[in-house]
Parts: structure tokens; sequence; C-alpha cells
């Protein structure tokens, strides 16, 4: 497994660059840890049919909720953080976004809470309609998410880490049993 970007050729670290041969090592040590950790699994470098299949179709923001938008001073929303933008799935971008008003709106404070799930509520429909998904599909994604979310509270405990974490999984539940 050679360690290319996806026209083959090393990744560079400006536009039209190359690796500079003094961070070479570095880099060829990194993709050789990265290869070792995506094999320790299976323990062969076969990365299954599954990821051989994979064949994205859309660009995706890929950690889209609401701390990823500004509003900006002549009322239009900027979405910022592309980092992990690339092939991906709109719908667990939709499904995070609605994951984390519904934690907001349980862990945060009570005067949003109300404001977070009425505008939970809303969205959801609205990308129900507008794109013409399964609601159930999205309920997937969005118990995914809130999964994800749940592990901020062992990741980055505080004194009441057991509880938020017990709630977490409550309203992962919640997501799927409606």
């Amino acid at each position: 497994m050679e360690c290319t970007n996806s026209v083959g050729t090393r990744p560079s670290l400006q536009f039209g660059g190359s690796v500079p041969s003094s961070e070479q090592s570095v880099f060829e040590c990194s993709c050789r840890r990265r290869r070792r950790a995506a094999n320790s699994h299976t323990g062969n470098s076969d990365p299954g049919p599954f990821v051989k299949s994979w064949r994205p179709t859309y660009i995706a923001h890929n950690d889209f909720y609401d701390d990823q938008m500004l509003a900006l001073p002549d009322g239009r929303i900027a979405l910022v953080d592309f980092e992990e933008a690339g092939p991906g799935d709109p719908l667990l971008d939709v499904g995070n976004f609605l994951a984390h008003l519904r934690w907001g709106a349980h862990f945060g404070r009570e005067r949003d809470a109300e404001a977070k799930d009425a505008y939970r509520a809303i969205f959801r429909q609205v990308a129900l309609e507008r794109f013409g998904w399964d609601e159930r599909e999205l309920a997937l994604r969005q118990a995914v998410c809130l999964f994800r979310i749940c592990t901020n509270a062992i990741r980055h405990p505080q004194p009441d880490w057991r509880r938020r974490l017990k709630d977490g999984l409550s309203l992962v539940n919640e997501v799927l049993d409606s």
C-alpha cells in the first residue's frame, strides 16, 4: 500500500509542491503507522469487500452541526471548518446536525432547549421532504451521531460523566425507537 493522494502522487504541503526531502522520512514513517493501524484489526492488508465497494457519490461537510455555522452581519449563514469535507454521506451530515441539536437541548441551557427542539423538528422535516430521504435511514444516522457524541462524556470526563453517558445513551434509544 503506497502512501499517495488521489492522483497517485505523494501528498504536497503546498499547491504544486511535493514533500520536501527533509520531511520525507517523517512522512513515510507516518504512512507506515497509518497502514499498520488500518490493518491491525484484520491481520492483513485486504480492506474487505465493503471498503473496496464504497463509492461515495456526494461531497459532504462530514462534521456538520450548529457550531459550524456563523451568522454574518448581513443575515446570511456561513458554513465553516471544511477540514473533513470530501466524499461522504449527506444523511450523516444532517443526522449529526440533528444529534447535536438534540444533545444541546437535553444537556444545554434550559432556556435554549425548547428552541433547539423546535428547530430540530423543522430542520428534520424539511430535509426529509426536500431530499426524499427515508425517515428510518435518517434516524439511524442521527443515532450513530448521538452515540459518537456520548463518547465525549468519557473522553472529557466531568464529575457527572456517568449520568451524562447514561442520559446520552437513552437519547440514542429514543431516536431508534421513534
